[in-house]
């Protein structure tokens, strides 16, 4: 399974209009190594929420804190998991700073990858583990199948700092809730998405200079800006 940052750091991002995502991919090439075990690969999550989009609201609203449930595995090529393994992660950030809690479930990814269009009910994904992990009330929500998100992800390492860098491009969503339509699924986002993640929250010295003008710092959730883009609000 590809490798993850500690459990608890900082996370910075930055955001690009897709078109010159090949470009910036070269660019990073050139001044960081390229992740040696998981350089590439595709990364897909299905995001969990209550009936009143509690998780998403926090995020539209702005909060300082906030928490997202998802269930997360990696593709070879969309649909390919390279193992059947899923991870259960419960994300908690605050400002920049963030925690993960982790789980690796009973073998899903492969039931998981074929999910598409709409979202089958939680009582039918027949996840009965995965339920009895989160506890029938989650915080007070009890957590549906909301969104699942797809992307392709390119991983770096900074030796000079130790930070983590990827690279998120052709980001969509795949399939949605019942109840909204699905004719807008698979619409890649307009924007690639680079991704820092170290104990010290500082840009790497490097990446600085590699970003350039065109690349701006953001608050940014595929989560939400997925969901907006496959129910017709972008």
């Amino acid at each position: 399974m590809p490798p993850e940052t500690p459990a608890s750091d900082f996370e910075l991002k930055f955001v690009v209009e897709s078109r010159l995502a090949m470009l910036l991919a070269s660019r990073l090439a050139t001044l960081f190594a390229a992740d040696p075990r998981h350089p590439r690969n595709t990364v897909a999550s299905l995001y969990l929420d209550d009936r009143a989009w509690t998780s998403l609201a926090r995020t539209r609203d702005g909060a300082l804190a906030k928490r997202k449930v998802r269930l997360r595995w990696y593709e070879s090529v969309p649909g390919r998991p390279l193992e059947d393994f899923a991870v259960l992660e419960v994300k908690h950030r605050f400002g920049l700073r963030r925690r993960k809690e982790r789980l690796v479930t009973a073998p899903l990814a492969s039931r998981l990858a074929t999910l598409a269009g709409l979202l089958p009910a939680r009582s039918e994904l027949a996840c009965d583990e995965l339920w009895r992990a989160l506890s029938p009330d989650f915080d007070g929500m009890t957590l549906e199948p909301a969104l699942v998100v797809r992307y392709d992800r390119r991983r770096f390492v900074d030796p000079a700092s130790g930070s983590r860098l990827s690279l998120d491009s052709g980001i969509h969503a795949a399939a949605i809730r019942s109840g909204h339509p699905a004719g807008r699924l698979g619409r890649a986002a307009r924007v690639a998405v680079v991704e820092v993640k170290n104990r010290d929250g500082r840009l790497p010295v490097l990446l600085a200079a590699a970003l350039g003008p065109s690349v701006r710092q953001v608050s940014f959730s595929k989560y939400e800006r997925c969901l907006r883009a496959a129910t017709g609000q972008l």
